[in-house]
């Protein structure tokens, strides 16, 4: 029986995606969540010790996890860079500096969904498959505010831009 489920489930994948166009498979979709999670009174009730052993973990998690983006493809590491840089900066300045840029709140959120699926699967490739996904936002929309925030020292981010 679950041989048989197994197959129905992957025909059902199968045909849905024959029946997208090769853009439509590769963009972000629009509808995942964001979610903000909350730590801080978790993190209150730690001892001294404790607090440091997680601050320390999870600068070696994040420090470690370039490594992986740097397995998944030559730009992952710079979507990375990017993103920590533009989240970074605070999120009612950016959304101030973006609108003065003409950008719209639909294409600041196409930007923070498609960063959000680079955070979890470490880098633009589907995890559990080589099948590479792009952002929704059009690449002259994301140079414009790169060059806007002024947030490209190396040059990395606009080589994203050319990639896009």
């Amino acid at each position: 029986m679950k041989r048989c489920t197994v197959f129905v489930v992957l025909a059902i994948l199968a045909v849905t995606a024959r029946s997208q166009t090769r853009e439509e498979l590769h963009t972000t979709p629009a509808e995942i969540p964001v979610l903000a999670l909350d730590v801080a009174d978790a993190f209150a009730g730690l001892t001294e010790k404790e607090k440091l052993y997680a601050h320390w973990m999870s600068e070696a998690s994040w420090r470690g996890n370039v490594i992986t983006f740097e397995q998944l493809s030559p730009e992952s590491p710079d979507l990375l860079e990017f993103f920590v840089r533009l989240y970074s900066i605070h999120p009612v300045t950016l959304r101030k500096a973006a609108h003065e840029l003409g950008l719209s709140d639909a294409e600041l959120a196409d930007l923070e969904t498609y960063a959000a699926r680079v955070f979890s699967n470490c880098g633009n490739y589907v995890s559990f498959g080589d099948r590479k996904f792009i952002p929704r936002i059009p690449a002259d929309r994301v140079s414009a505010l790169v060059h806007g925030l002024a947030i490209d020292g190396d040059g990395s981010v606009q080589r994203l831009v050319v990639l896009h």
